[in-house]
């Protein structure tokens, strides 16, 4: 074998190694912030998932700061993603505390990018190996909670019939609403 053959060989071995080790302790846990090249990995794989007519969908619903859609959106994210995403869409609750990936802030550049066809795929589909759910919601139902993520970054008010707990909304845990 020529030297060349015997370094790829033994640096083929030693990443192999590498990875067993970083599997073997503690580098799959839910409460480990995944190394740069494991988040690429899964964001570009998250990405390549969606079919191009998929993500090519636009939003047919209006969903300007007076619809009845955005409404209707508020009550099911209330409802459907509160939970995990918390009200204002930063994903800091008690049950997203523990979860891996966690789930993203909504209002974030990298959520907003999206295209309104990625969000549907995501919301009628789920996203595989995370908590995400896919949910069995009508177009219209899911076409209303693309509109309402759309909004959170602006900080949509949320209506009476949406705000039922004492303090403004909030369900997650005292240490995640200092964050």
């Amino acid at each position: 074998m020529a030297r060349s053959g015997r370094v790829l060989v033994l640096l083929l071995v030693a990443g192999l190694v590498g990875v067993y080790w970083y599997f073997t302790n503690g580098g799959m846990t839910a409460r480990a912030r995944p190394m740069g090249w494991e988040a690429g990995v899964a964001r570009w794989l998250l990405t390549a998932s969606v079919p191009r007519a998929a993500r090519e969908r636009k939003n047919p619903l209006t969903s300007d700061a007076n619809s009845a859609h955005l409404d209707a959106g508020q009550a099911l994210y209330k409802q459907k993603c509160e939970v995990c995403h918390a009200h204002d869409g930063g994903g800091h609750t008690e049950t997203s505390g523990g979860q891996y990936p966690p789930p993203p802030d909504l209002r974030s550049v990298d959520v907003q990018k999206l295209t309104d066809g990625e969000l549907f795929y995501f919301i009628r589909n789920g996203i595989r190996n995370t908590a995400m759910p896919g949910w069995y919601l009508s177009d219209q139902q899911t076409w209303q909670l693309v509109a309402y993520v759309r909004a959170l970054p602006k900080g949509v008010q949320r209506t009476e019939a949406t705000l039922q707990t004492a303090d403004g909304g909030y369900t997650g845990s005292a240490a995640c609403r200092r964050n």
